[in-house]
């Protein structure tokens, strides 16, 4: 879970200024209209109280604040990647599924981001009064649960649309370690944790060296980025020998 100084959205706004400081996307950021934030709630109440035999939960403020300045277009945060976040799309899909009687959410879930290139995103409430996780979901099934909270999903994916892309060193291995044994490994080099780092992807930096790890069905892998490619090959080369992990052509 995030610390609670940056569980404000604008604390996240400060930090998203910070980290794509002169990136002209910022200009493109757009809330969604409070009339479709006030549907996304009161979907959201409804579809917890009917699915989940009357408890009924709220959507994290973080995400209301995401909606307000970010619903309509989020810019370089670009949440959910092969799936549209917007307000206006999530809730023209959810209209479009009642019609064709699409299956569509797991139970006790909120969509928060609709199915294109890949599969949609929602928060998943396992807990009664916890905060809900965020899950790739298709159709009804939970794929995969890829955040212990929303707070944690957008500052991850925030950080990892500013770092990562061209140049990212990919290492991997078989499935035979963990993130808190990559952690101790990576720490030990000098790497600290992220605030936004969690038991799904372990997050870390070192001076301008960004680490991102997880841990998949076959394999653990470590991705590694920055922004001067010497001293990010040099990092991921003691890596490499430090995990024993073969580095992806």
């Amino acid at each position: 879970m995030l610390p609670e100084s940056y569980n404000s959205i604008d604390s996240f706004r400060h930090y998203l200024l910070d980290l794509f400081s002169g990136d002209a996307r910022l200009a493109d950021c757009a809330g969604a209209s409070e009339a479709d934030i006030a549907t996304i709630q009161e979907v959201a109440r409804q579809t917890l109280a009917e699915r989940s035999m009357g408890w009924s939960s709220s959507l994290p403020p973080l995400y209301i604040g995401y909606l307000k300045y970010f619903g309509s277009n989020d810019g370089p945060i670009d949440l959910c990647e092969d799936s549209d976040s917007s307000a206006a799309r999530v809730l023209a899909y959810l209209e479009r599924s009642k019609k064709k009687d699409w299956a569509v959410l797991p139970e006790n879930c909120v969509l928060i981001g609709i199915r294109a290139l890949g599969f949609a995103r929602c928060l998943w409430y396992d807990k009664v009064g916890s905060e809900p996780k965020v899950a790739i979901n298709d159709g009804d099934d939970i794929t995969e649960i890829i955040a212990d909270s929303f707070g944690t999903f957008l500052y991850r994916e925030t950080w990892k649309h500013r770092f990562y892309g061209k140049g990212t060193i990919y290492l991997h291995r078989s499935k035979d370690e963990t993130l808190d044994g990559i952690a101790t490994v990576v720490e030990g080099m000098g790497f600290e944790r992220t605030f936004f780092s969690d038991e799904f992807f372990y997050t870390a930096e070192h001076g301008g060296v960004k680490l991102l790890s997880r841990i998949e069905s076959d394999r653990s892998r470590v991705s590694l980025a920055g922004d001067d490619e010497w001293q990010l090959a040099k990092t991921a080369e003691k890596l490499r020998k430090a995990l024993g992990m073969q580095q992806q052509s």
